[in-house]
């Protein structure tokens, strides 16, 4: 059962992550998004970005290794 399957368990944190990553990007970096430089990107939403992506390829990850562990 998926209940006992720590890497469905694993999923599911990531997968909480990934939202907290994402709310605290628009409650706090994306706010500034008018006084960011014109051709330049803040580091803060870049940490976000290399987060998300990071974590959404662990949680696709996770999603084929269940059938498997």
């Amino acid at each position: 059962a998926l209940s006992t399957n720590g890497v469905f368990g694993l999923k599911l944190l990531l997968i909480l992550i990934g939202f907290a990553n994402a709310g605290i990007f628009h409650w706090f970096t994306f706010r500034t998004v008018s006084r960011w430089p014109q051709n330049k990107t803040p580091g803060a939403a870049k940490v976000a970005a290399l987060i998300s992506m990071v974590v959404w390829l662990a949680v696709i990850s996770c999603g084929r290794l269940i059938a498997y562990i």
